[in-house]
């Protein structure tokens, strides 16, 4: 982690948010996204937790716990995104402002921090749509009291997800390579698509068992 990025995570919330909407570059769109991933997969792990805790479904605590240690994995991710997306951000900022005094370096550097600022949204974007997989598997478990927190942590991944997407794509068009810009953009379909099936199937599942009005 650069060293002139706060430890968000060793600050209070208020630091974040205010950094957020202050005119500075960073955080931005994508570490704010990556954070919006970090509380789904906590809000996600919490409702996994009230099972945990319930002698009464001991039957489910194996699967359950299994479900609960892949959300913490994920939301661990999430926590490295959140800073891996601003150091991106910089890096690439650096090498436009570099481009003036030496433009043959410039067109190497510039090439490895594209990659960079498209390589993260883009790995969000795969990680949201695994941590809802996890939710989608978790939905069958989960006290129906808690099922209104699993929906919410879904959108919040499910946004995440199209948030990043957006990102990834926008600097998609900054890829010379044809081919680098195609497997990127193919990946990013790929998770797109997948997180919609699970928030779809999340939704169905939650509405029914709730009975919601469509």
């Amino acid at each position: 982690m650069a060293d002139h990025l706060p430890e968000y995570f060793e600050l209070p919330l208020r630091r974040f948010v205010e950094d957020a909407a202050a005119r500075q570059p960073t955080p931005g769109g994508g570490s704010v996204t990556a954070m919006s991933a970090v509380l789904g997969c906590a809000l996600a792990r919490m409702t996994a937790a009230y099972t945990l805790g319930n002698d009464k479904l001991a039957e489910a605590h194996a699967e359950v716990g299994r479900l609960e240690a892949r959300l913490g994995e994920a939301e661990k991710l999430f926590r490295g995104l959140v800073f891996e997306d601003m150091e991106a951000y910089l890096a690439y900022e650096a090498t436009r402002r570099r481009a003036a005094k030496d433009a043959a370096q410039h067109e190497k550097d510039s090439k490895q921090a594209t990659l960079a600022v498209l390589a993260v949204p883009t790995e969000l974007v795969a990680l949201a749509s695994a941590a809802l997989k996890a939710c989608d598997e978790l939905k069958e478990t989960v006290s129906k009291y808690l099922l209104s927190d699993l929906l919410a942590a879904a959108h919040l991944l499910h946004g995440a997800a199209l948030a990043a997407a957006v990102n990834a794509r926008l600097n998609l068009k900054n890829v010379a390579d044809s081919h680098v810009a195609e497997t990127y953009r193919s990946q990013i379909t790929k998770a797109v698509s997948h997180a919609d099936r699970h928030l779809s199937s999340i939704n169905s599942a939650i509405s029914q068992r709730l009975s919601l009005p469509s």
